[in-house]
């Protein structure tokens, strides 16, 4: 046993000691001297090292400039608020071009990251040296700082806490968004990464969309916890009541509108000719006042006796309280409002108001504080979008409306007639968005907030609870049902709310002049450029004052 092995080991240093020579013999040339080292081996070498270099290198810019890796991880903004020390915000490229994105969208430009938007953004615009995309980054950056000045307050109040109810309502909403997102993706034949990129370019999944998405939705719900929890001292509400009352009167008078006639031919008029076209217009308004005035006519007979065009002559007859108006102050025409709300105007007082083409006769019966409660209705809106058939006229549009309203009332009286059996039909029937997830219910609604018919309705003097009834006004047909009166004048309900939106106003402004913004330049690079070398060398471009912005997007 010991002798084979012997021999296996003699075997084994043999066939090294061979292979050895082998590799001495190959180093020698065929005179026996030693082989030069080839240059050319060594380079092919570095050259293939290179090559294969470049190309992972390539391959990464790909990967960066495809994924969005750096629109995502740089910083292009960074927001602070003097109102608010301690806290902050950083804004990546990516987030930037969300709100980039969508500013192209509102000055109708269209897909901020598709190649014609992007030419368009590389054109000059008014100011030197400046691009079109220079001037709408300084609108996103402006609108920004009124955003996130909310978001920065939201994300510090601590009384702001979402129910696990309200938690769930904005997770179904949010996959909702999502599933709408992609029904439009597909009806446009591309995936939603397509169409999110062409909107708001690389490194913007659909997961990081919604997150703006969701914020949106929470700064609603922080605006309502605003408007709940702030609270105004009885001394704050009267001083508001007394500071606004000629915005918050009801003004009772009558008017009417005395038009140049149109001229026949496109020729203007001289300054002669419509100087006299106009005293003429006001002669004839004061003429059909002083026939008021004499107590022989009503307001509207007196103006349909001077009203020439017969149409228009005939509809006033025909409809006498059209003229008669009753109005907020604050809602009252700038072209008259001054005379209406002077202290010393009296019931009777008659004057005829110049605009640039007409001439107004005007009658004062009185301004006072509304004297009504806020009260509760319940209303199914039937406007042309509940029509299952298009119709072929206006008055057909306006008869299918109608006898569909009929339809719908007569069906809730058969059932149980409850106010809960007309909530679902709502639900089911009611073009009104604003109301339709609460089954059609406006609560502590005050004077002046509802279109006149649905008003008038609202608080006729012999409304019970439990009322239904069919409304025409210019939003479509209104079937109504009433819920009742509220406890509170409706006059302390709108000052309520007025003041309450000024001191929230004023807060916001605050906030809003307190928020400083900080940009990155290498960050903005990638603010609204699809090119990942031209973002990557932008270069710094100094922002122009909002005025002037302003001014560039408005040209």
């Amino acid at each position: 046993m010991a002798r084979k092995t012997n021999e296996q080991s003699e075997w084994k240093a043999e066939v090294e000691r061979a292979e050895r020579k082998q590799r001495l013999a190959n180093l020698k040339d065929s005179e026996g001297r030693k082989k030069k080292i080839s240059s050319k081996s060594v380079g092919s070498r570095v050259a293939s090292i290179v090559i294969v270099a470049v190309l992972l290198l390539v391959a990464a810019v790909w990967m960066v400039a495809r994924f969005g890796f750096l629109q995502k991880n740089l910083t292009a903004i960074t927001i602070t608020n003097s109102e608010l020390p301690g806290s902050s915000m950083s804004l990546s490229p990516a987030d930037m071009n969300v709100e980039f994105g969508n500013m192209t969208m509102q000055v109708q430009l269209g897909y901020a990251f598709t190649d014609e938007v992007q030419d368009v953004l590389d054109r000059s615009s008014a100011g030197e040296d400046r691009t079109v995309r220079d001037d709408l980054i300084d609108l996103s950056v402006e609108q920004i700082k009124s955003t996130y000045a909310m978001v920065l307050a939201m994300n510090n109040d601590e009384s702001f806490v979402l129910s696990a109810e309200r938690q769930a309502e904005l997770d179904e909403a949010i996959k909702n968004f999502e599933k709408e997102l992609a029904r439009g993706a597909q009806e446009q034949g591309v995936g939603v990464g397509v169409l999110l990129n062409s909107y708001f370019g690389p490194g913007v999944s659909s997961d990081h969309y919604m997150k703006f998405v969701r914020q949106s939705m929470l700064l609603q719900d922080y605006n309502q916890h605003l408007a709940d929890t702030t609270e105004l001292t009885p001394v704050e509400l009267e001083e508001y009541k007394e500071e606004h009352a000629a915005d918050l009167k009801v003004y009772d008078y009558s008017y009417y509108l005395f038009n140049l006639p149109e001229a026949e031919d496109e020729e203007e008029l001289t300054d002669a000719q419509y100087n006299a076209a106009m005293q003429e217009l006001t002669e004839k308004a004061n003429a059909a006042l002083e026939l008021y005035r004499s107590g022989e006519m009503s307001f509207a007979e007196a103006m349909a006796e001077y009203e020439t065009d017969e149409s228009i002559r005939e509809n006033i007859l025909e409809n006498p309280e059209a003229a008669n108006l009753s109005l907020q102050g604050e809602r009252l025409s700038s072209t008259y409002k001054d005379w209406l709300i002077d202290e010393e105007r009296e019931a009777g007082d008659t004057t005829v108001v110049e605009s640039s083409s007409s001439a107004v006769a005007l009658v004062f019966h009185g301004a006072d504080f509304e004297d009504y409660n806020v009260y509760n209705v319940r209303h199914i809106l039937l406007d042309p979008a509940a029509l299952e058939s298009e119709a072929t006229s206006q008055d057909k549009e306006d008869e299918m409306l109608e006898t569909l309203a009929e339809d719908l009332l007569a069906e809730f009286k058969a059932g149980p007639g409850t106010e809960e059996a007309f909530a679902d039909l709502a639900r089911e029937y009611s073009s009104d968005m604003g109301s339709i997830e609460n089954g059609g219910l406006y609560e502590d609604v005050p004077y002046g907030m509802m279109v006149k018919p649905f008003q008038d309705w609202s608080l006729d003097p012999a409304r019970e609870p439990g009322d239904t009834g069919i409304v025409k006004s210019t939003h479509g047909y209104h079937i109504m049902y009433f819920v009742g009166l509220g406890e509170k004048k409706s006059i302390d309900q709108r000052v309520e709310n007025l003041a309450k939106n000024e001191k929230i106003n004023d807060w916001s402004e605050k906030l809003i002049d307190g928020s400083e913004i900080e940009r990155h330049n290498l960050g903005m690079g990638f603010v609204g450029r699809k090119s990942f070398f031209k973002s990557l060398f932008a270069g710094e471009v100094e922002p122009v004052p909002a005025a002037i912005t302003e001014t560039t997007a408005a040209d």
